[in-house]
């Protein structure tokens, strides 16, 4: 089997737009919540390996948010990609965004919901580990949990790990980003008031307050 290249994904730019992509879906429950996995393909020979891509806070469609990079090597390698939607995202849907429920997760469930749905690419393509993990700012902080929580998943099993900015805790990005004492003092106001409507502006960073109360909760 032909591995990836691990050079070939240093830069990433525009988004994948690929005529002959395939994409497998699959729900995932996690606390009475659904994700959504994906896995994605980018021509018409079947996948023989398969890498995951986590990305940033925001409300946004991860499947259609893939690096054109990442789909021109995996189309030559034939590679699947692996995304993971978040609850209250339907990329379907003429209104893509439910913020009730997208409000409910927590940075330990998006953790979870991306660790089932490596074992169920790994059935899905009958491979026993995905080729490369790549994680970027809020995801950068999704794969350190994966790896850390669910180590089961890669005992014995090569793995090539990718995580780019940040590399800092939340607490400490929270004061690099919101350097004014007043307003980083209302930042966190608004959290402990659990002000959604506040925080889920996407000038805010689209992060709710469950989530922020578990990133801040447990230093990591």
């Amino acid at each position: 089997m032909k591995r990836i290249p691990f050079i070939l994904f240093a830069v990433v730019f525009s988004l994948a737009s690929v005529a002959s992509e395939t994409i497998l879906t699959q729900p995932i429950h996690i606390r009475g919540q659904v994700f959504t996995a994906a896995l994605t393909t980018f021509n018409e020979r079947a996948a023989n390996q398969f890498i995951v891509a986590a990305m940033g806070t925001g409300v946004y469609c991860a499947q259609k948010s893939i690096p054109q990079e990442f789909a021109d090597v995996a189309a030559k390698y034939s590679t699947a990609i692996l995304t993971l939607e978040k609850p209250g995202i339907d990329c379907s849907s003429t209104k893509p965004v439910s913020r009730e429920v997208f409000a409910r997760h927590t940075r330990d469930d998006v953790a979870r919901a991306t660790a089932h749905a490596i074992e169920w690419a790994e059935k899905e393509l009958r491979v026993k580990a995905p080729s490369l993990l790549w994680g970027h700012s809020e995801g950068a902080q999704v794969m350190a949990n994966v790896i850390l929580h669910h180590s089961n998943l890669f005992v014995g099993r090569p793995l090539l790990l990718m995580l780019t900015s940040p590399a800092m805790n939340f607490q400490e990005l929270l004061e690099f980003q919101i350097s004014d004492q007043k307003t980083r003092d209302t930042f966190r106001d608004s959290i402990q008031r659990r002000d959604d409507a506040f925080l889920l502006k996407s000038k805010n960073g689209n992060i709710s307050a469950a989530y922020w109360e578990s990133i801040l909760a447990d230093k990591s």
